[in-house]
């Protein structure tokens, strides 16, 4: 492989925007990830309020810390992805400023090994972009399920403590003597 005057004006091109794509990728990722943190926020608000008032806390408490793990994790993937995307990022910049540098020399070379670094920075962007949505979306459905589990238990456990407790109610209405 060697720099021609096509070689690299398609790259000077093609670099840019695969940069765009990727950024707006991300930015997604993170709208996603800001979104789960918002919602773990409110189902922590609406679990605590249930503790409060249901009568066998140690179960709900149970169930809240199921719930917790499906899903109030550390944000590692989006700090893996950001990460990444910051070196792809920085080398499509130095690919297509070489590029462009290559362009306007006098009496540019061949150069197979600045041709080399610019396919390489292109094609692994590019794979980047193009499995980014795809691992994310594998990556959501897990938790997606093992949420809607736990959450359906604590729902289930609340209403059984609410029967029990109206149960018991029932029970000391009628063993206590009328007035």
């Amino acid at each position: 492989m060697k720099m021609s005057g096509d070689f690299a004006a398609t790259v000077a091109a093609v670099a840019p925007v695969v940069w765009l794509v990727g950024a707006v990728e991300c930015q997604q990722v993170t709208k996603r990830l800001i979104n789960r943190v918002r919602e773990g926020s409110v189902l922590l608000t609406e679990t605590l309020e249930r503790l409060e008032s249901a009568s066998d806390e140690v179960v709900l408490a149970h169930e809240w810390s199921e719930v917790e793990k499906a899903k109030l994790k550390r944000p590692w993937p989006l700090l893996a992805l950001f990460t990444l995307w910051g070196l792809l990022a920085t080398s499509l910049a130095i690919t297509t400023v070489r590029c462009i540098g290559w362009l306007g020399a006098e009496k540019p070379g061949p150069n197979p090994g600045e041709a080399m670094f610019c396919y390489v920075s292109i094609f692994v962007s590019f794979a980047v972009v193009l499995f980014t949505p795809i691992i994310a979306a594998v990556v959501e459905l897990d938790p997606i399920s093992r949420r809607h589990d736990a959450l359906q238990r604590v729902i289930a456990e609340q209403r059984r403590a609410a029967r029990l407790r109206r149960g018991q109610a029932r029970v000391q209405n009628s063993v206590s003597p009328p007035p």
